[in-house]
């Protein structure tokens, strides 16, 4: 007797369809991931989070893909997308700069978005400045480069 709600039971009708049997998927996907981490061996703790979560995903497609359809093309992507993600994180912590508040190079007070400046008043010179903090910044430039002739 089939007890499965029958929404469900044509969701994994289609999956089956598209990847193949679960269960063998699933057995490809653990050696694939048992694989990573043993070729990578203590270097597999040295990953991020992300890193590691991304490799393991990026298993689950490509058993996906020996099991099932290879020229699924969502797969691919997928597995371009964790990869990215990744990448993208990397990319914004090498690009980090340390910016500092200087009042001396404060922008011109005279108009109404001065106003919105006086958190950053409070901010010591030549201290590293929150990222909340450059939001309101980058916020303020955009505001005073309207006011420039």
């Amino acid at each position: 007797m089939n007890t499965i709600n029958p929404t469900i039971q044509q969701t994994l009708a289609e999956r089956g369809a598209r990847y193949g049997k679960f269960s063998d998927q699933a057995t490809k996907a653990q050696n694939i991931k048992a694989c990573l981490r043993k070729e990578a061996g203590e270097g597999w703790n040295d990953l991020a989070p992300d890193q590691r979560e991304a490799l393991e995903n990026i298993a689950h497609k490509i058993a996906r893909i020996f099991n099932g359809d290879a020229n699924y093309a969502d797969s691919w992507h997928d597995i371009a997308g964790y990869a990215q993600l990744v990448a993208d994180r990397l990319a914004r912590a090498e690009a980090k700069v340390e910016v500092t508040y200087r009042p001396e190079k404060n922008l011109n007070p005279q108009h109404d978005c001065a106003k919105s400046r006086a958190p950053l008043a409070e901010a010591k010179a030549d201290e590293p400045l929150s990222e909340a903090d450059l939001d309101h910044i980058l916020a303020i430039l955009m505001i005073d480069s309207l006011f420039k002739n």
